[in-house]
């Protein structure tokens, strides 16, 4: 456009020198139009200038919201593939579970005692592993712990046996009828109540004792909950003797309460430190008993 400018204004100036004999005005005036002309130029060049660089940095905004969106689809793709991990995780935890139930149907299923469903169904494991021998050690091990957990009659025909919470983890079989102290101690809650919701509504004020939680799961009007753990070693603030937890409910003188436990593996050194005197003034404990299978 400037350049068509530029060509007339010549033919102009050119026309103006045939007709005008004061030719040194009009060169200069030629000059100066030629100089604003030339300027005028430079300006529109700058301009284009101005609009291509407009252009590349839209562009650029273009490719940094791209890049930003690619960044953001990573992002996603990266927590879906650790959330995919995160359930497979958990599929493999409720085979195992799943396996585990079913082992614990076969035996509950079985005519012989509980004791010794565990005995066999270890004795076989081991059989099959070992193309039928015995390994001195693990069979010793085994053996040892069929003695230890055999269960004793009850001959008393007054006595009836009932499951208290519900009917897999977190249930236990126990005696009828209960003390009439209506006390009872349960120790490891995590997010299941079952057991003490069933004992509540046989009347017992439930103390609740469990330092890895927030909150219950679930409320009840006889649920006394303490964020505070057991343990058998060196008590802490937030871990402490059963004996102390007695004693700060003032129970240093009742018998006849019922004392439950999963804690873990923790049970253990809880036993071991627990003194006779303690563990006596329970009528019933029921413990979940931990790394059976330690051969350690």
């Amino acid at each position: 456009m400037f350049s068509f400018i530029q060509k007339s204004i010549n033919n102009i100036f050119n026309r103006l020198l045939v007709q005008n004999n004061n030719y040194k005005d009009l060169e200069i005036n030629i000059t100066n139009i030629n100089n604003k002309l030339n300027k005028l130029l430079i300006l529109m060049e700058t301009y284009n200038n101005t609009q291509e660089k407009l252009k590349i940095d839209e562009i650029l905004q273009k490719q940094i919201a791209n890049d930003l969106l690619c960044s953001k689809i990573d992002e996603v793709l990266q927590k879906q593939t650790a959330n995919d991990l995160l359930c497979s995780k958990i599929d493999e935890v409720l085979q195992k579970q799943t396996a585990n139930d079913l082992l614990c149907s076969k035996i509950y299923s079985s005519g012989e005692s509980y004791s010794n469903s565990i005995f066999s169904y270890c004795i076989n494991e081991f059989q099959k592993k070992n193309n039928g021998l015995y390994k001195s050690f693990v069979y010793n091990y085994y053996k040892t712990l069929h003695t230890l957990t055999k269960i004793k009659t009850i001959n008393n025909k007054c006595v009836k046996r009932i499951r208290i919470g519900k009917n897999n983890d977190g249930g236990y079989i126990m005696f009828k009828p209960f003390s009439q102290k209506n006390i009872a101690y349960s120790i490891g809650i995590n997010d299941d109540v079952s057991w003490d919701k069933d004992m509540a509504g046989y009347g017992y004020e439930i103390y609740q004792y469990d330092h890895t939680i927030l909150e219950l799961p679930e409320n009840n009007d006889h649920f006394h909950w303490f964020k505070v753990g057991l343990t058998g070693s060196k008590e802490t603030n937030e871990l402490k003797h059963l004996s102390t937890l007695i004693s700060n409910n003032c129970h240093d003188n009742i018998s006849g309460m019922v004392l439950k436990i999963d804690i873990e593996g923790c049970e253990w050194d809880v036993l071991n430190e627990c003194d006779e005197k303690i563990l006596n003034q329970f009528d019933q404990i029921v413990i979940e008993l931990h790394n059976l299978n330690n051969l350690n």
